[in-house]
């Protein structure tokens, strides 16, 4: 039985399971790649999948993945699901077509097929947009960013950025970031321990 103990263990298990369909597509990609290209290939795919704060493979993984993401939400076989849909604004992180194919990546890859999508000419493309720049760490990259940008007077009180888990920074980014997905954030009141009450995590 999981109960509250185990959970600080659980939340900082930093292993990207998912990353395998897109590094499958990065291994087979055929032919030649121009050498920065395939040099940020080699690298993600000696990668241990882990996205710790100081992993430099983690921060090269995620500018890769999201322009798999943009081109996959671009492209005209998901046209139709572009529009803005008929819910209230605060639905819309969760609605967006761009966000939705981020969250459903893995298994748009893993798709024996994909509505005509030349998958291997995708991940060719964002792998090339993505070498050649300097990576830094992963816990530099890994921030909370607004859905929706603001003022700069609405945003002062907001202005401190504070450090989260893992080492990554969690507060408003002076400049865009490459997120998968962003939204509002709200509390959370959870308890684990339903039976052991005291074991409780609130």
């Amino acid at each position: 039985m999981v109960g509250a103990p185990d959970m600080p263990a659980i939340h900082m298990d930093t292993h990207l399971a998912s990353a395998g369909p897109l590094l499958d597509h990065l291994a087979g990609l055929p032919g030649t790649l121009a050498p920065d290209a395939a040099d940020l290939r080699e690298r993600l795919l000696r990668w241990d999948r882990r996205m710790a704060a100081d992993n430099v493979e983690a921060a090269a993984y995620a500018p890769v993945r999201g322009a798999v993401v943009r081109r996959l939400a671009a492209h005209p076989a998901f046209a139709a699901l572009a529009a803005a849909p008929a819910y209230p604004e605060v639905f819309r992180p969760w609605l967006s077509l761009t966000v939705r194919i981020g969250f459903a990546l893995e298994h748009l890859l893993r798709a024996e097929e994909l509505y005509g999508v030349d998958r291997t000419a995708i991940v060719r493309e964002a792998l090339e947009e993505a070498a050649g720049a300097e990576f830094g760490w992963w816990g530099d990259r890994h921030r909370l960013v607004a859905w929706r940008a603001v003022e700069d007077d609405e945003q002062q009180p907001l202005g401190r950025a504070v450090r989260g888990v893992g080492g990554g920074r969690v507060g408003p980014s002076p400049r865009p970031t490459p997120p998968v997905a962003q939204g509002d954030l709200v509390p959370v009141v959870t308890d684990w321990d339903l039976v052991t009450k005291d074991r409780g995590e609130n």
